[in-house]
């Protein structure tokens, strides 16, 4: 990515940033003269090797390397005389972790110097923490933390005690994104797809959930909503779509949901899925007694198995469905397939590792890692893929 100026007023966009590799703006030097970005410059295929650069905002000219260590998260004092930066597990780390994870890695923020050119650790923790930006008055700073049970919130280190204060307590979704305001007394930031502010003005105040409404005014929203699929798709991607040996009943995959259906009438019934359960793969046992599918929760997911309630009737004649969850990790299954004889599950892991499992979801075997493996196939007997 290059970097580009625009005037909020209107006009002409001015390219900063020319190098091949990518540059990311952070903020701006309080003289407005410069700007603090991370920039990938010796990337040899560690999407973490960043290092933190100045680049000229008001003319062209060379950037220059702050100091040789990987880093990310830059937060400039208020006097642009320190720069408080990320290190360790946080920035290694997936930009959004699993919910109640905790890494086994460090999170470090540090504080580097400009005219001493030294670095102090000021947080080190087992846990991760992240995204730290400056008090407007220096004294202090805040950032996110996993300390509490796994999930990030906001919170407050001040300089002279050197006491860390947790302001937030949420338990279900991570804080992102974390802003203060330009005198201090307000936090914003976001959780879950809400934006919340917090007084920082008065201890122990909770965060007020921040209410959008359209420029136009207030419309209120639907208490139900229809959407029209024409074909399969999963929104992000094709969906699935299996058959029963006669082919007069199908299984697919389409905005999240498990639908039946019969081949000829063509009324689908939905059998799972929807905003915590996404299901995107499916496959019909060979007996068609049985549907498994895979279920993508976000931060894992499952394998599921569904079975007619009134077994004489067709999948499609069913009002309701029994269903089983067989497996549920935070391992993400892709290329999920029942071999022939309808006794063994596999799946295909991020890494292109394929798993064995019985239809009770419990892994017998894996196979070797391929990160390009494209896909595979069954042996007429389910001995070989």
């Amino acid at each position: 990515y290059h970097l580009y100026e625009c005037p909020t007023a209107g006009g002409p966009v001015r390219q900063l940033s020319y190098h091949s590799e990518s540059t990311r703006p952070w903020c701006y030097t309080p003289d407005g003269k410069d700007l603090i970005c991370t920039a990938w410059r010796d990337d040899d295929g560690d999407s973490d090797a960043m290092r933190v650069i100045r680049l000229p905002a008001t003319a062209r000219g060379p950037e220059t390397l702050l100091f040789d260590l990987y880093a990310t998260a830059p937060s400039l004092s208020p006097d642009g005389k320190q720069l408080l930066f990320l290190y360790g597990a946080g920035s290694k780390g997936p930009f959004r972790k699993r919910r109640h994870s905790v890494t086994s890695q460090k999170g470090e923020i540090w504080l580097y110097d400009f005219a001493t050119k030294k670095f102090r650790c000021i947080i080190e923790r087992k846990w991760d923490v992240r995204s730290p930006v400056w008090a407007p008055d220096g004294k202090s700073f805040y950032y996110l933390t996993t300390e509490l049970g796994g999930i990030r919130n906001l919170a407050r280190h001040t300089f002279a005690d050197g006491k860390d204060t947790i302001l937030t307590h949420f338990t279900d979704e991570h804080l992102e994104h974390p802003s203060v305001s330009a005198d201090g007394k307000t936090a914003v930031f976001r959780q879950g797809y809400d934006f919340w502010r917090l007084d920082l003005g008065v201890a122990g105040t909770k965060p007020q959930k921040i209410t959008l409404h359209p420029e136009s005014g207030y419309v209120a929203r639907a208490t139900t909503r229809r959407r029209t699929y024409d074909r399969i798709s999963n929104i992000d991607e094709s969906g699935d779509v299996t058959f029963c040996s006669d082919g007069l009943q199908t299984a697919f995959t389409a905005g999240g949901v498990l639908w039946v259906m019969d081949t000829e009438i063509r009324q689908p019934r939905r059998v799972d899925g929807g905003t915590r359960a996404f299901v995107r793969e499916c496959a019909f046992s060979p007996d068609g007694q049985e549907l498994y599918y895979v279920v993508d929760r976000g931060d894992g997911s499952d394998v599921r198995v569904a079975r007619r309630s009134d077994p004489s009737r067709g999948w499609w004649e069913n009002a309701s469905f029994r269903i089983e969850t067989r497996a549920s990790d935070a391992e993400i299954r892709r290329g999920f397939s029942l071999s022939p004889d309808g006794r063994q599950l596999a799946w295909m892991n991020p890494r292109g590792q394929l798993s064995f499992a019985g239809t009770n979801g419990v892994v017998k075997t894996r196979g070797p890692a391929c990160l390009d493996a494209g896909g595979y196939a069954w042996s007429p007997d389910g001995k070989w893929v």
